[in-house]
């Protein structure tokens, strides 16, 4: 049991500290209370995933919840790769900051979980299949720079040095 709750809390803290080099860097631009509310979202939802064991087991005891015959419905790593797509788009014809550090706060959370789990069990692309188990060096580089590719993203989105360049939606075509 406290290998679980230690495993959890971990999430919890990637999760929140993901989320603290996303919220430090745009730190001018929110309101007082918003950046202890995201990481608090970022903790509760990195480590909440894990609640699905449980669910899956249909059952509160932990025997059951971590032997599983199959992986859980929250940790398909197709939904922080549609987290991400959603947040693309509304940082792109929508601009809003609040909500695409919102919807940052969300994958990093998701992203961060799924890809520790991954040094397990590899990453699980639902309906389409798993990966091989993330060797561990891969992860500490991936936990360390999607923080920082996710803030790069956003400012180049949302801030670009030349918004001439950037196409707008109506002169896009199909």
């Amino acid at each position: 049991m406290t290998k679980a709750l230690l495993d959890n809390t971990t999430h919890g803290i990637v999760g929140l500290l993901s989320t603290l080099l996303l919220t430090n860097h745009f730190r001018e631009r929110l309101e007082v209370w918003e950046g202890p509310a995201m990481l608090l979202v970022a903790y509760l939802v990195a480590s909440g995933i894990d609640a699905d064991h449980f669910i899956t087991a249909r059952s509160l005891k932990l025997l059951d919840a971590i032997n599983l015959p199959k992986r859980p419905f929250l940790h398909c790593s197709t939904i922080p790769l549609f987290v991400l797509i959603i947040l693309l788009l509304t940082a792109r014809y929508f601009k809003s900051l609040t909500t695409c550090l919102w919807l940052s706060v969300i994958f990093l959370a998701f992203a961060s979980h799924h890809i520790r789990d991954s040094i397990r069990r590899g990453l699980w692309f639902c309906p389409f299949g798993s990966t091989n188990p993330t060797p561990y060096a891969l992860y500490l580089l991936l936990t360390v720079f999607l923080p920082h590719i996710t803030i790069i993203l956003l400012s180049r989105i949302i801030y670009p040095k030349n918004p001439a360049t950037i196409p707008q939606p109506e002169e896009i075509t199909v």
